[in-house]
């Protein structure tokens, strides 16, 4: 259920935004869904203007398409995705090269961490939790390049991978132990400051995950796209 606005302290168009876009990335409401102003303002217990600006936000964002009056989210296509994986693979390899570069103590131990729960995840068959404790794994690596626009830049792209990795779980727990070594493999690449290495490996498991996820049925053909 979409979250109510229930916090006076902060701006409604920001809650509004927030609580829409966590449902959208998430999937609960569903790629090409038609949605109406109505329905999102009762959804979310708050009047028509500052629900109005969250929407805007939200279509420059690319997920909600509007043509004349009506709404819809955006759907999901190959295009996208293909174009989402070229940039997260040309940004994240640089994000990877500099971090590999900074590399120190502190930084190895929180990606071991990381790693420990994830490979206990992977035993006990949580794909979800596998998947968590990767994205985590990634946001520690960007950080670590110290590159704020870099990182601004990714945080996008890989806001908007999350809606296409929801609805490929099935196909993701398929690969969930390749997933956990790949990342094991990144982990020493960068421990050993093997600036190459790391960059080649992080590349293969980028292309991989967007192969898993690109074999969803739910993801449209080009041939199928409407705008709206």
């Amino acid at each position: 259920m979409i979250r109510k606005i229930s916090s006076p302290r902060r701006n409604i168009k920001d809650l509004a935004y927030e609580s829409l876009k966590e449902a959208i990335i998430s999937g609960e409401l569903t790629p090409d869904k038609s949605i109406t102003e109505e329905e999102l303002a009762n959804s979310l217990g708050i009047s028509r203007t500052p629900l109005r600006e969250a929407i805007n936000l939200l279509i420059n964002d690319g997920l909600i398409l509007k043509r004349n009056s009506r709404l819809k989210v955006a759907p999901l296509t190959k295009q996208e995705l293909n174009n989402l994986f070229s940039i997260r693979e040309a940004l994240e390899v640089m994000a990877t090269r500099q971090a590999t570069k900074n590399v120190d103590q502190d930084f190895i131990s929180r990606l071991r961490k990381i790693m420990n729960k994830m490979k206990h995840a992977e035993d006990i068959e949580d794909t979800e939790e596998v998947v968590k404790l990767g994205s985590y794994f990634h946001e520690e690596i960007i950080k670590q390049a110290n590159n704020p626009l870099l990182e601004d830049m990714l945080k996008s792209v890989l806001e908007k991978i999350k809606r296409y990795r929801h609805i490929g779980v099935s196909n993701i727990s398929k690969r969930s132990q390749n997933a956990v070594e790949e990342h094991f493999e990144i982990l020493q690449a960068i421990e050993n400051q093997e600036v190459q290495e790391a960059e080649t490996i992080m590349r293969k498991h980028i292309a991989s995950s967007h192969e898993t996820i690109a074999l969803s049925k739910k993801i449209k053909g080009d041939e199928n796209f409407e705008k709206i």
